[in-house]
């Protein structure tokens, strides 16, 4: 553990761009700076550094970092409020000698002198408080004894999910999902004991999360603590169900993919309310069989599956930016610096069927709770019914999902 504060002692460290250390903790000072750590072994290693943005009152901003360890981008991260960073670093990059050379690049640095806010002239981007740095693993991680590289686990960041959260493990556990990582975010209802009861509870690692942002930070967390996994990790939320669209199963799809592709981007297929009002019993695959077409212009999004020992950051919660190739399933290459929606939608061989209405009484309970991916200051916390309304088309009957289930004995 590094304390940047006035407390701490950096002089043992080799740094520049650096402010020397205050109260609680160093501020960058200029458009990089950089850290030389010292690591005992070649191993998989999590860092997790506690940020504060400098953020100027009245102005707009985009605050961003981007991290580069030994020569390799790590990836940039968007931070609007303190914050914990959390990334991994595979051994390849640590390398034989152990050490780190970090390099912080910054999107916007303000000068409090320039904006006058007050006679300091310096470029300051964010306060360092506290750097952690551990070998990978721990209570989530998983020793390579323990999968194999067509293992396929799935990441979800879930809250207040009891009335669905069964269907979605079942379906996923029959298509041959391994395992399940699921971080709540503060449930108030029985999720967690539904989770718990379920048949197959060993396959289930539930983890409480609350840290902002919720998705990109449980997304990250997956990604550092199982750095030297090979296995296979779809993320997705638990309104989304990977659907296979021809004869082969997720895995299938997966081992036929060539060795340079780590990371599968699998489109959205947006099903609309099918013109329910309210919930009922029934599952949610059966409810709902009506959707838009192929080309709606949503189904352009769609969430990652990727290989876990070679992701390197997360992109706003859809795409996982890995050191190999990502590609659709058509075999069109996907930028994962954008937003996904640069690549035509393809469902040769999966969806991502998106059940993101549900009935209108559903749609309405499931705003107060928020987005996970926003912050509640954020005026996009809560969903409008107008984004209900752009979303509520059922053009299309599809069934396809229905007829995955009965070929694998479901009802």
């Amino acid at each position: 553990m590094i304390d940047f504060s006035a407390a701490g002692n950096l002089s043992e460290f080799e740094y520049s761009g650096f402010s020397v250390p205050e109260r609680d903790g160093v501020w960058s000072n200029g458009p990089s700076s950089s850290l030389l750590l010292k690591c005992s072994e070649s191993a998989a290693i999590k860092v997790e550094i506690d940020l504060l943005p400098f953020v100027p009152p009245s102005q707009d901003y985009d605050q961003s970092i981007s991290v580069a360890v030994n020569d390799h981008v790590i990836g940039e991260f968007r931070i609007s409020r303190q914050t914990n960073l959390i990334f991994s670093i595979s051994p390849e990059i640590v390398g034989v000698q152990g050490d780190l050379k970090c390099v912080f690049h910054y999107k916007n640095c303000f000068s409090p002198k320039e904006l006058n806010l007050s006679a300091d002239p310096r470029l300051l981007a964010f306060k360092f408080r506290k750097l952690s740095i551990q070998q990978a693993g721990g209570d989530l991680a998983l020793s390579s004894r323990e999968c194999t590289n067509t293992d396929l686990f799935i990441c979800a960041i879930i809250k207040n999910e009891e009335k669905y959260i069964l269907e979605w493990l079942e379906f996923h556990r029959k298509i041959g999902v391994d395992r399940f990582f699921l971080y709540d975010n503060e449930s108030t209802d029985a999720t967690g004991d539904i989770v718990r009861s379920w048949p197959f509870r060993d396959m289930v690692h539930l983890i409480s999360w609350n840290r902002f942002p919720r998705q990109n930070s449980a997304y990250q967390d997956m990604i550092a603590n199982h750095a030297s996994s090979e296995a296979w990790c779809a993320f997705i939320d638990c309104d989304e169900f990977l659907c296979p669209r021809s004869a082969l199963l997720p895995k299938q799809v997966l081992r036929a993919l060539p060795e340079s592709v780590t990371g599968l981007y699998v489109h959205w297929l947006m099903f609309g309310s099918s013109h329910h009002l309210t919930g009922t019993q029934d599952a949610v695959t059966r409810r709902f069989q009506r959707r838009a077409r192929s080309d709606f212009g949503p189904n352009r999004y769609g969430k990652t599956i990727a290989r876990l020992n070679r992701c390197v950051g997360v992109e706003l919660g859809h795409l996982i930016r890995t050191t190999g190739q990502t590609i659709n399933d058509s075999g069109a290459v996907v930028d994962t610096h954008g937003s996904g929606a640069d690549t035509p939608a393809s469902h040769q061989m999966l969806s991502l069927n998106h059940y993101f209405t549900k009935s209108l009484a559903e749609w309405t309970e499931r705003r107060s709770l928020g987005r996970v991916s926003k912050n509640p200051d954020d005026p996009a916390f809560f969903r409008s019914l107008e984004e209900y309304q752009l979303h509520d088309v059922n053009e299309v009957f599809d069934d396809r999902i229905c007829q995955v289930i009965g070929s694998l004995g479901g009802g």
